[in-house]
């Protein structure tokens, strides 16, 4: 519990400091080629010198990447994980000490035989030439490709396991850091003996001889190593083998979880079973990922344990159930309040206090909104709002705001009373439907427009309490169809608020581009069907005609004149209340032709 809260404390303390910023930008070793291609959108903000701490959105993208680090602390897919970062903990691998030698490749074997096992900056856990053959008797394989768990220890040790492993299977030895920095270092508390040097069962035994003709004969004869040949037609025997053993890891490593469960409660109990139902996970691994041995006798005592602890009634953590094929798990006697039971409770009160911190919870717009971290963002609205005098694409952005925000409505009021896997799922998938149709919708625009689309998109978001809400402004890229996030950035490059660190070959626009976003008015009401069938208008002075029908230009519309066609008509908004209708304007977009 106490490694779980230290680990998500760690995180928050990274997230809010700006430290991930640090982590992830390598920019220095990246080209323009990879720029674009990057799809990580948190990341390409961070190349772009862009401060995520100041706004909602980059934040939450940011604490994803951790949360969903976090999560798995306490469950995964559903199931209980307990995958909990141990405090100071490493990952190396094992490696022989054999570099004490002089030119000539002669080891000094008084060092050697001093020496202790070693950390280096590169992974590589070295040990001893003289403690590796113990070593691997303890934890298990002896090929040195072995991924290794390193915990730190007081007194300058380290507890070594690997992962999966028996209870029993670790060391503890004096270790050195060379080029590691270690700052924690954890208690050892309570103890548990190491596993003893199994005989192996699968090693015939013969049968006494008493005939002395037979005995002459068999000393005769020299034992051979059978070798098997590397050929296409073994590889398909050895893979066909594996490949129906593929689950066995996990039906040995449920058992070790239950059994161990077991003996947090009842450890006599769990002694019992060890000795009653042995088996080899290391066999079982080489049975799966190695060369397809038969660990049949293995499988058949993890059966025996599972049918010896339903028929006696042995109490099982609920939230280890699911290790029980389902055919089993009614009959299973679950406990009332066991430990487990209660560290994944209290882990998963931590997640869970952790997220409602930073993210908050609840909506603004009805009224239920509890505070997080991000609804406190620094955002730079000054800047943001002086840059957006006179947007000619303010109308056009409303009304794609509009409906983004209706869209979005409707799918978290129509999902709100389904169960909370399918409500999570249709959620999941409605929000990219929606979103993809608003890339589709912008795709149309060219990238001057679009970075003064988003930019009347973060004026209207962040200027008001809603600003937690700014989901719109930071959409990746969808294959070919270009993120709103990437027209953000872009907009806050030209702000000022960011740092361009490549320069790409802009979409520029200027006046003789001949596109114009223009406001027209009319006494009466005016909408947008009026000019269905119009594919081209006219402008005269202070005039647009339209068929038979003439309206005013809006007075900060400047516009040469001539014929254009009509590219879009959409509604127009108060700029003083940006969800405020004009019935009495639209806005057209022309193409001068």
């Amino acid at each position: 519990f106490n490694w779980a809260r230290t680990g998500i404390e760690k995180f928050k303390k990274d997230l809010l400091s700006g430290h991930l910023s640090e982590q992830l930008d390598n920019f220095n070793d990246t080209n323009e080629e990879e720029y674009e291609q990057e799809q990580w959108l948190l990341k390409k903000a961070i190349w772009n010198k862009l401060d995520y701490t100041r706004f909602p959105g980059l934040l939450r993208l940011a604490w994803q990447m951790y949360r969903n680090s976090i999560h798995k602390y306490a469950t995964r897919g559903g199931f209980a994980s307990f995958r909990i970062p141990v405090q100071g903990g490493l990952r190396s691998y094992l490696r022989v000490d054999l570099r004490n030698h002089d030119n000539q490749g002669n080891f000094d074997v008084a060092i050697i035989s001093q020496s202790k096992s070693s950390v280096d900056g590169f992974g590589n856990l070295w040990i001893p030439a003289h403690q590796m053959e113990e070593l691997t008797r303890i934890l298990g394989g002896g090929d040195q490709d072995d991924n290794i768990s390193l915990c730190p220890l007081e007194n300058s040790q380290a507890l070594l396991f690997r992962n999966p492993n028996q209870r029993g299977e670790f060391v503890i030895t004096d270790i050195s850091y060379e080029g590691v920095s270690v700052s924690e270092v954890n208690k050892l508390v309570g103890t548990i003996p190491q596993k003893p040097k199994e005989a192996d069962t699968k090693k015939e035994i013969s049968e006494p001889v008493n005939n002395s003709l037979i005995e002459k004969y068999l000393s005769s004869i020299k034992t051979k190593d059978e070798l098997i040949s590397y050929t296409r037609a073994n590889l398909l025997r050895t893979y066909s083998k594996i490949a129906q053993n593929s689950a066995n890891i996990g039906v040995v490593a449920n058992a070790e979880m239950i059994r161990s469960a077991i003996g947090i409660t009842n450890p006599e109990i769990a002694k019992n079973l060890t000795e009653l139902y042995p088996w080899n996970l290391e066999r079982v691994i080489d049975s799966v990922v190695k060369d397809g041995i038969s660990c049949g006798e293995d499988l058949f005592a993890v059966e025996n344990l599972i049918n010896h602890v339903i028929d006696n009634g042995i109490e099982i953590p609920k939230c280890l159930l699911s290790r029980f094929s389902e055919k089993r798990r009614e009959k299973v006697v679950v406990a009332k309040s066991h430990p487990v039971d209660q560290l994944l409770e209290a882990v998963v009160f931590l997640v869970n206090a952790a997220d409602k911190e930073i993210l908050g919870s609840g909506s603004v717009s009805k009224g239920n909104r509890v505070a997080g971290i991000i609804d406190k963002c620094d955002i730079p609205i000054i800047e943001i709002a002086q840059s957006n005098f006179d947007n000619p694409m303010h109308d056009k952005a409303m009304s794609l705001l509009k409906s983004y925000n209706r869209q979005m409505a409707i799918l978290l009021d129509s999902t709100k009373n389904l169960e909370i896997d399918e409500r999570e799922f249709k959620r999941k998938t409605g929000i990219e439907n929606i979103q993809q149709n608003l890339l589709v919708s912008m795709s149309e625009y060219n990238n001057e427009e679009r970075s003064l689309i988003v930019k009347s998109w973060a004026y209207e978001i962040y200027k008001g309490e809603k600003a937690v809400h700014d989901s719109i402004l930071w959409i990746s890229s969808d294959g070919n169809l270009r993120g709103t996030g990437e027209d953000t950035i872009d907009m806050l490059n030209n702000v000022g608020l960011s740092e361009k660190r490549i320069n790409h070959v802009e979409e520029k626009r200027n006046e003789s581009s001949g596109f114009y976003n223009i406001r027209v008015w009319s006494k009466e009401s005016l909408s947008q069907e009026l000019l269905n069938g119009v594919e081209s208008v006219q402008v005269v002075g202070r005039e647009l005609k339209a068929g038979d029908r003439i309206f005013n230009l809006g007075d900060e519309i400047k516009v040469a004149d001539g014929v254009y066609s009509i590219r879009e008509v959409t509604p127009a908004y108060s700029r003083k209340n940006g969800c405020q209708l004009l019935k009495n304007s639209v806005y057209i977009a022309l193409l001068s032709l």
